[in-house]
């Protein structure tokens, strides 16, 4: 799953390379009929997304793999359970299972709906109880979840991602101690940033933020660097590995410190905001050109008297 995406592609080529791999690639996105690639190829733009997965799974084929692209929601019983059954049709078994799809969050936890957590949590919660569902009745050797390194360290604006990812994790270590009938073993990843793919490359922030994150993306995992990784964590038999670049123990230590920083700077302006002499004088409301608009919630009723006191 996600297998349409960078690093899911990346791991195809690998797997065509070393194994000459049958593949099956599932996506959300929809790409044109087989029969219709060479037309679409020839009447489009080569950088143009869809183009560039139709060639990347072109080249799989050259490689020696067979690959099967299937558009299916990971989340929706009824498709996956089709996907199962064309897969099996067409190879006679499955032998393991990549969970890579899912989708980034982003937004502070004030201000996120129901629906927008609810987006993020599923295809990483419901979709991979669905392919326990759908492969209840297969036995796998393996099946990887692609976590995050946000799942152990929290992010600004991640509350849903983080959770969605923490839930791979348990997920993994449950799956292995209940002896899971599907999958003779589980590992989660908790991958750090991929330097030139991944959604941490494409996530749409402000330009204050990006070129912080692009220095950051600097020292993210190579695709090679994961290819390895991953090659290793296969051999290991545990439940849950982190790959990062750097130290993990001196990456959490940091964090912790610069929370603590934060929270004591947070306690100094509140203890200055309690200090602070309002103006006593209050002003009627001048002769404006525009309507006066009276708060509408209590957010609004505490930052009109906290101006009203201020300025008067």
């Amino acid at each position: 799953t996600g297998g349409l995406g960078d690093i899911g592609l990346v791991l195809a080529e690998h797997l065509a390379k070393t194994l000459k791999a049958k593949l099956i690639l599932i996506g959300r996105g929809r790409l044109p009929q087989r029969s219709e690639w060479e037309e679409w190829l020839e009447t489009h733009d080569s950088e143009e997304a869809i183009s560039r997965k139709l060639q990347k799974v072109l080249a799989l084929e050259e490689l020696g793999a067979q690959v099967e692209v299937t558009s299916a929601d990971v989340t929706n019983s009824e498709q996956m359970q089709a996907v199962i059954a064309q897969a099996l049709q067409k190879f006679g078994q499955i032998n393991g299972v990549i969970h890579a799809a899912g989708i980034a969050g982003g937004g502070i936890i004030q201000l996120k709906t129901r629906d927008m957590a609810t987006n993020v949590l599923a295809p990483k919660v419901k979709g991979t109880l669905v392919l326990a569902e759908v492969l209840k009745n297969i036995n796998i050797d393996i099946l990887v979840l692609f976590s995050s390194k946000t799942a152990i360290l929290g992010e600004f604006g991640q509350v849903d991602y983080c959770a969605a990812n923490t839930f791979l994790d348990a997920y993994a270590h449950q799956n292995n101690s209940n002896n899971s009938t599907f999958a003779q073993h589980t590992v989660s990843i908790n991958w750090d940033a991929w330097q030139e793919v991944g959604m941490a490359v494409k996530a749409a922030m402000p330009s204050e933020i990006k070129q912080g994150r692009e220095e950051s993306l600097k020292k993210g995992i190579l695709p090679q660097e994961g290819i390895d990784a991953f090659n290793r964590i296969l051999q290991t038999g545990l439940s849950q590995v982190v790959v990062s670049t750097l130290d993990f123990q001196a990456v959490i230590e940091q964090q912790n410190n610069s929370l603590q920083y934060v929270d004591e700077e947070l306690k100094l302006i509140e203890e200055n905001v309690s200090l602070l002499s309002f103006s006593k004088a209050n002003h009627s409301r001048p002769n404006l050109g525009n309507d006066y608009i009276p708060p509408s919630n209590e957010i609004e009723q505490i930052l009109a008297e906290i101006w009203q006191q201020a300025i008067g």
